[in-house]
């Protein structure tokens, strides 16, 4: 199966984390990459929305998590028995294909059981004696098949039947003997060119009479077999190689098991693997919806590599990241963020720089390596450089955001100042979504000191909303406050006209009282030329806790 790498920004994504995703996933289409997919790790608000409807562009493939399944690493090309399969012909297949553990389904793929090589040897081997050595349940088919024989005559069907078999090398009277006791109707005699035991057998009423050395016989035995209601075949083999085929020929149904660990494709591998290591099973099946086999699992399965590969865009903190990210292979960073700590178990490629945002990096990659932008992708990049930089307002705006918004309103024919006030005015979060929206939309999680804070934050263009709602903000902060068992929950409104922050807040006692700033009225601070989250007030948190 083909790895995919997904191109996917932080939890709760913005603008600039789902414009990237869309426009570094082309840029690595058009050099070449493979099974790339631009993915989001949450709903798009309003304003990344206005953004993708702007330019008439899809919105990234939602992943709830990106947890390995059983479908990442299963076997697809499985080897498998139907039930009627002889087990001589189940046995050849472990031998070349080095399997030791083969699914049996049925014609539409249906599990009913499974074989171990092993178990079958040993199933095989502790025949030793007495009559169970003898003992067979299979069909006259699966005994002509096994033994390569020709059918001279058929009497018996496809019908399945438990046979005992025996060799007719001896005189007819030691043959006697030997079938004392014995139903008749239930032998299947294997014997050379001794035709007093071929006749003895048809007398009887053997249910079959298999000849060896590929000899034939004459019509009028063939005849008086049928008067009997004798079956007839003629194997080319010798009549110990053809009585040991022949009680190979019993159908796979008749010895596998079925008890045996089956699981959907989109179940977790770690989940699978805990049932899995506590069993003595050989392999685990992978089943679609109506059980029909999709897949297996060996232990040697589960070294394998991840199924997903992640490059992650615009944070670099498992705590930010998409659920299931610290078990997906991450083979590179693109962030503007502050440096977390993760580990990969093999060097990755890794840019961080401290620019207003995740586009501008990407812009540049296409712009550094001559590779064709079209304007619809400037225009997305563009909004991503907006979006976080305020227009080029806020602090964290460098010089290198100011040239690729120079350098994409060029290639797109769109004005940045023009267009930020249509996207701002057009997608204010306070107008189109719930409270809850509100605060959690662009909602980042920082542990900070022995604190666990969370900011949320939203752009508006005045204050007058904020002022219709703020009570409802405020009740909302303090439940989800606790909910979530944080010490801080605050939500930045930020007026980017004026450059002004209203940073409403939930904390506890002792946080709230570390906060030193002008307090507008209860819970509500006010912070005038901030603009920004990630350089002015997480910093300012981090001095104040004690980060």
């Amino acid at each position: 199966m083909d790895r995919k790498t997904i191109i996917i920004g932080h939890k709760n994504p913005d603008t600039d984390s789902i414009c990237s995703a869309i426009a570094y996933s082309e840029f690595k289409r058009i050099h070449g990459a493979k099974g790339i997919i631009a993915g989001r790790a949450g709903n798009i608000n309003p304003q990344t929305d206005f953004v993708l409807r702007y330019f008439g562009r899809e919105a990234p493939t939602f992943f709830s998590d990106v947890y390995p399944r059983l479908s990442d690493i299963m076997i697809e090309d499985v080897i498998t028995a139907l039930p009627n399969t002889p087990i001589i012909d189940v046995m050849r297949k472990f031998k070349e294909k080095g399997a030791r553990f083969m699914p049996v389904v049925t014609e539409t793929n249906k599990v009913v059981g499974t074989l171990v090589a092993s178990d079958l040897a040993e199933q095989f081997i502790s025949m030793s004696g007495g009559t169970t050595v003898r003992q067979v349940r299979t069909t006259l088919g699966n005994i002509a098949s096994s033994t390569d024989s020709e059918i001279i005559l058929n009497l018996a069907g496809k019908k399945e039947e438990n046979y005992a078999v025996f060799v007719g090398a001896m005189s007819q009277a030691s043959f006697n003997k030997t079938i004392e006791g014995h139903d008749p109707s239930k032998l299947i005699i294997v014997v050379g060119d001794r035709y007093n035991i071929i006749e003895e057998s048809i007398t009887k009423g053997c249910a079959i009479v298999i000849t060896t050395g590929g000899l034939k016989l004459t019509g009028d035995i063939v005849e008086m077999a049928r008067g009997k209601g004798v079956s007839l075949m003629s194997s080319p083999h010798d009549s110990a190689s053809t009585a040991w085929l022949a009680k190979l020929s019993a159908p796979a149904i008749e010895s596998c098991s079925n008890k045996y660990l089956m699981f959907k494709g989109n179940e977790r591998v770690e989940t699978a693997k805990r049932v899995f290591l506590k069993s003595n099973e050989k392999g685990m099946l992978v089943v679609d919806e109506n059980e029909r086999l999709r897949g297996v699992v060996t232990k040697s399965n589960f070294l394998k590599p991840p199924g997903i590969k992640l490059i992650l865009l615009d944070h670099n903190e498992l705590s930010q990241a998409i659920d299931g990210a610290d078990q997906a292979e991450i083979i590179e960073v693109v962030d503007h963020h502050r440096m977390a700590s993760f580990q990969t178990s093999m060097p990755i490629d890794f840019t961080i720089r401290p620019v207003g945002s995740t586009c501008t990096l990407i812009a540049e990659k296409y712009r550094n390596t001559k590779t064709d932008l079209d304007k619809s992708t400037a225009g997305i990049l563009l909004a991503g450089i907006i979006s976080d930089t305020l227009t080029g307002r806020s602090p964290t705006t460098t010089n290198c955001d100011l040239e690729a918004m120079k350098w994409l309103e060029d290639v797109s024919g769109i004005s940045k100042d023009k267009f930020s006030v249509e996207m701002f005015e057009g997608s204010s979060l306070l107008t189109n979504r719930s409270v809850k929206d509100i605060i959690l939309n662009d909602f980042k999680a920082f542990t900070i000191g022995k604190n666990k804070v969370g900011i949320g934050q939203v752009e508006v263009v005045g204050f007058n909303k904020f002022h219709q709602i703020k009570e409802e903000i405020m009740a909302s902060l303090e439940d989800t406050r606790k909910e979530k068992g944080f010490d801080l929950v605050a939500l930045m409104v930020t007026d980017i006209t004026y450059e002004v922050t209203l940073l409403c807040v939930s904390a506890t006692q002792e946080v709230y009282m570390s906060i030193e700033l002008p307090e507008r009225e209860a819970n509500i601070f006010e912070m005038k030329n901030v603009l920004s989250r990630k350089k002015q007030v997480v910093p300012y948190l981090f001095n104040i806790l004690g980060g």
